[in-house]
């Protein structure tokens, strides 16, 4: 009977420990009772145990400053989740997180710091609140390999997490960076990638600078998948949500970045969602989501002095499109006050930067001047398959707007049902507008476009717009007609089977991604519509209408 019982009490014990999160290694236990734990400090489990994991009881609050660097680990688990030492040293874990409390002092340190660059070493923090901290949550300079899981980083006087120079790899899942000054992240150095994940959060992170939520400098590379969430955030200067500058890469794989802010004050503060700037810097955004972000230009993204953003769909499993003709959205971005300032709500492009955007759904996005976008200064935007609805007010001036140098490029794109004092398309100096393959529609009444006094300034062809005005003579291969959408009332912008757009336009010469924002195969060739002999197989505008597909639509069904 004995051996029975010392039999189950062992496979008790090592069930529990399969069912903890275990790292196997030296293991030491932190707590309040001081009979029952290794250690009651944090700061003397790592500095005298050289132990391999630390488990942290929830049975008190440290507060103190943590040092780990080169001389104290090569390798270190410190791990929250248990309710005292007992449970700790068994690996039973209860969910719970255990505090890293700010010391109360005039001691400017970070909560954690991480050091030293003689050795490569492996940090891990699990189950864990770092909070009210009178400097950083967590400063990193190190070689290191470093793994934040299920960790909060909140209330700290300067950034929640600040990684500069050594060389590190860090990982973030389940993490949320909250309601820190000078930003939530700060990623410095051309050694240093950070992967975010795992429903991470960064929301009310302000900055007296630039970079509320995510500030990416000195290419850093910083990459974030559709769990991820940045949210209202707040900039002094720019990039309320990310910042990306001086070579930085940025990928936002999916990601909602929403409700980000810059200061108001400045009317040339800049991209309440995302700002990117200098050569050599690179934002890839395939199926953001850019919603209700504010800045007096760009509120959703602005992009300067040469670097690059792209925003496109895809639909991978490591990357999934949930909202199929949706996948890339801009929605609701705004200047503080639209009726006085404001540039580009959803696009502002300044400085020989350039930005391609592709099955992108553009709504309810308004500025002064250039309700949806503007691209001035030798600067480019291509933007393709996507459709722009019901931007700007009776205030804004043009709903898309080139200034100096500035060049659009506009193709496969539904242009319909925006709001503008004057056109839908503005060239301003010596800026250029290429429209191809679209539709422009305006029911409401007013002009197409205007071309700022210069005749060259504007090309539009194999196009469908409702008048003729802007032009005088109609360009060859544009007509006036009704688009024929299924129901706008309702945002639904697909084209019904009656629809002139159909097999309008030649498609080899136009087309460039392939596919329509609903991510069907364009250059399809409709049965029901007599060819003329071109070749035009190509629908005009963002929907590519398949009737053995899309006439689902027709019983209004739609992507809301």
């Amino acid at each position: 009977m004995k051996s029975y019982v010392t039999i189950l009490t062992l496979l008790v014990v090592v069930l529990a420990h399969a069912n903890s999160d275990q790292i196997l290694g030296s293991v030491v236990t932190v707590g309040n009772n001081a009979n029952a734990c290794s250690y009651t400090s944090l700061t003397d489990a790592i500095n005298l145990s050289n132990s391999d994991e630390i488990r942290v009881a929830s049975d008190k609050i440290y507060e103190e400053h943590i040092v780990i660097n080169d001389g104290n680990t090569q390798n270190l688990i410190i791990r929250g989740g248990y309710e005292n030492c007992t449970a700790a040293g068994l690996g039973i874990g209860n969910g719970s997180r255990a505090i890293i409390e700010g010391v109360n002092s005039q001691q400017l340190q970070p909560m954690i710091s991480i050091a030293g660059n003689s050795q490569q070493k492996t940090v891990e923090l699990r189950h864990l609140i770092i909070r009210n901290g009178q400097a950083s949550g967590i400063l990193s300079a190190s070689w290191v390999d470093l793994t934040l899981n299920n960790v909060y980083i909140g209330n700290h006087k300067e950034r929640g997490l600040s990684l500069s120079g050594g060389n590190q790899l860090v990982n973030l899942q389940n993490v949320n960076v909250v309601l820190n000054q000078r930003s939530g992240l700060l990623c410095t150095g051309s050694q240093n990638i950070v992967n975010i994940n795992n429903n991470s959060r960064f929301a009310y992170n302000d900055s007296l600078s630039s970079g509320g939520g995510i500030s990416v400098l000195n290419s850093c590379e910083v990459n974030a998948d559709s769990s991820v969430t940045i949210e209202f955030n707040d900039a002094m200067l720019n990039g309320g949500g990310v910042y990306a500058a001086s070579a930085a890469h940025v990928n936002l794989n999916g990601t909602l970045i929403q409700s980000n802010t810059t200061d108001d004050n400045n009317q040339n503060n800049s991209g309440g969602g995302i700002y990117a700037t200098n050569g050599g810097t690179i934002v890839n955004a395939p199926n953001v989501k850019l919603l209700n972000n504010e800045a007096p230009r760009g509120a959703a993204m602005a992009v300067t002095d040469q670097a690059v953003l792209t925003a496109n769909a895809v639909n991978i499993p490591a990357n999934l499109c949930l909202t199929i003709g949706r996948c890339v959205q801009i929605i609701g971005n705004t200047s503080p006050d639209p009726s006085l300032v404001g540039n580009g709500a959803g696009f502002f492009v300044d400085d020989q930067a350039s930005i391609y955007l592709a099955h992108a759904y553009m709504q309810g996005n308004n500025a002064r001047f250039g309700a949806l976008g503007v691209v001035q200064n030798d600067a480019y935007a291509n933007i393709e398959g996507s459709i722009m609805i019901k931007n700007g007010n009776n205030q804004a001036t043009y709903v898309l707007e080139t200034g100096t140098g500035g060049i659009l490029d506009l193709r496969d794109v539904t242009i319909a049902d925006n709001e503008s004092i004057l056109t839908q398309l503005n060239t301003g100096g010596d800026g250029l507008i290429f429209v191809q393959s679209s539709i422009i529609q305006n029911p409401k009444g007013g002009l197409t476009a205007s071309n700022g006094g210069n005749s060259l300034s504007f090309n539009i062809e194999c196009s469908i717009i409702s008048e003729a005005q802007s032009f005088g003579s109609l360009p060859s291969g544009v007509i006036i007609d009704d688009a024929d959408f299924i129901n706008p009332d309702d945002n639904n912008y697909h084209i019904k089977p009656t629809s002139p757009a159909v097999d309008f336009c030649e498609g080899i010469a136009l087309i460039n991604t392939g596919y329509d924002i609903d991510l069907e195969n364009r250059g399809y060739d409709d049965p029901n519509v007599v060819d003329n002999g071109l070749n035009t197989h190509n629908d005009a505008g963002a929907d590519e209408y398949r009737w053995d597909n899309d006439l689902i639509f027709m019983d209004g069904f739609n992507n809301n």
